[in-house]
């Protein structure tokens, strides 16, 4: 008969041994390329992470690196916020980077004046759509979704002033 730690034991083994595969690392099946597991592990294990995580948030400790309280009327300490933060920001920022690629070439510029400050341009729905369309996907999505949807048409670069000039009633 098997003991638990021996149990235990073949189980880290069999989890090594998908995960240095490439595989989910809980059933060893194909994994969801943009997560750790496979979509059939991630939706067994959501009741149990969504729980675990209210039970730290309601503990006043950061769910993140679970050793730290929680800023007051926060849900992460200062350090994992910050962390957070910095990774947000730099995915919104490749992303951008991306779309402005993709959009306006190496040296992406305003199509209404020509304005080629990167720090301001933005992306404007050619035809309208734009506020349903960041109703559906979210206010600050728009960059992502683009990515993701392969960079359809319908789509154009424009600065603020040209941008709302655009849109005026």
């Amino acid at each position: 008969m098997i003991t638990l730690d021996q149990a235990a034991a073949i189980a880290m083994l069999r989890y090594e041994a998908n995960k240095t595969a490439g595989n989910c690392p809980y059933c060893g099946g194909a994994k969801d390329p943009s997560a750790f597991s496979c979509l059939n592990c991630q939706e067994k294990q959501r009741p149990a992470k969504a729980a675990w995580y209210h039970s730290r948030k309601a503990a006043g400790i950061c769910p993140q690196c679970n050793e730290n309280p929680a800023v007051a009327g926060q849900v992460y300490c200062l350090g994992c916020a910050a962390e957070n933060n910095a990774r947000s920001l730099s995915t919104h920022r490749r992303n951008k980077a991306a779309v402005l690629q993709a959009y306006g070439g190496d040296e992406p510029k305003c199509v209404g004046c020509g304005d080629d400050r990167v720090a301001i341009l933005e992306m404007d729905h050619i035809g309208g759509g734009g506020t349903r369309h960041l109703k559906e996907i979210g206010q600050s999505k728009l960059y992502p979704w683009l990515v993701k949807n392969g960079f359809p048409e319908g789509f154009r670069i424009l600065c603020p002033s040209c941008n709302k000039a655009a849109h005026a009633g």
